[in-house]
């Protein structure tokens, strides 16, 4: 997976994306965090658009 450094495009990744699977731990935490790149994409949108995951990832 490569990362966008410079595009202008939001990206939402989750850091064990970064992490090869035998060394991945769900009960270690920071396997468990979320990178987000913000791009040139309406503020209203995005907080909309985070909203609407984490309270989706909420009722899971």
């Amino acid at each position: 997976m490569a990362v966008s450094w410079g595009g202008h495009e939001s990206l939402v990744i989750p850091r064990c994306a970064f992490i090869k699977e035998d060394m991945y731990s769900e009960s270690n935490e920071s396997h468990r965090h979320i990178r987000l790149y913000f791009g040139l994409e309406d503020a209203d949108y995005l907080i909309k658009d985070l909203q609407q995951a984490l309270l989706k990832s909420a009722a899971i």
